[in-house]
């Protein structure tokens, strides 16, 4: 992506820590328009909006696709599941 921002947060970067204290992702970031869903783009089908990412706090994490290994799709899955009420 092309496009310069001033926003601290113009987009999410892939990385996550696990839970074994182990790191993933190729720490690349990907800006929110790009997050968007194209034909063609190598993000893959996990995403997330600005909205869900900011909603979670510090516990919040995005990986690309194939950057993605073990448990991290479930794990990625479930912790953007809605709380229970």
């Amino acid at each position: 992506c092309r496009v310069k921002s001033t926003e601290d947060s113009a987009g999410v970067v892939c990385r996550r820590r696990r839970p074994d204290g182990t790191d993933g992702g190729c720490r690349r970031g990907v800006c929110w328009h790009c997050m968007k869903p194209v034909p063609g783009d190598t993000i893959g089908k996990v995403r997330t909006t600005r909205a869900e990412f900011k909603a979670l706090g510090s516990k919040a994490w995005w990986m690309h696709e194939a950057c993605l290994t073990g448990d991290d799709e479930r794990d990625y899955f479930v912790m953007m599941l809605p709380a229970p009420m």
